[in-house]
């Protein structure tokens, strides 16, 4: 399975609509708070600068150019995809950490060697047109 990465998220971009659509002339009436020509001018460019997909449990909003009711997610393009996960279990790190800040002056907080860090981390490629 390949992982793609956006920038911004898909998660960004949503939330951020989320947020200012009920001031915008996107909302349906009966939803619709005050309007505001600031959040209208940012949903409408929001709505034409990323990819909507029609998405079952994404924002209902009204299309500005067609005026069409549709439900979905703003995205935007793919910027890399993920080569390598992992995620490794390392004994050591916590305790190297702690024994640093004794150094420093701090307190310690006694770990134990053998205590465990969880580490995540990926690699990625960029497309080159990025």
């Amino acid at each position: 399975m390949v992982t793609t990465i956006s920038s911004p998220s898909t998660l960004e971009i949503n939330a951020r609509l989320e947020c200012i659509l009920r001031y915008t002339t996107l909302c349906e009436p009966s939803e619709r708070l005050h309007l505001r020509a600031s959040k209208e001018q940012e949903a409408r460019s929001l709505f034409h600068k990323y990819h909507f997909s029609p998405f079952q449990s994404g924002l209902s909003l009204i299309e500005p150019d067609s005026g069409v009711k549709r439900t979905g997610i703003l995205s935007a393009g793919q910027i890399g995809t993920v080569q390598t996960v992992v995620e490794q279990l390392r004994p050591g790190v916590l305790h190297d950490h702690d024994a640093d800040l004794q150094i420093a002056g701090y307190p310690q907080f006694h770990i134990q060697p053998q205590a465990l860090t969880k580490l995540d981390w990926c690699t990625f490629v960029c497309h080159k047109d990025k």
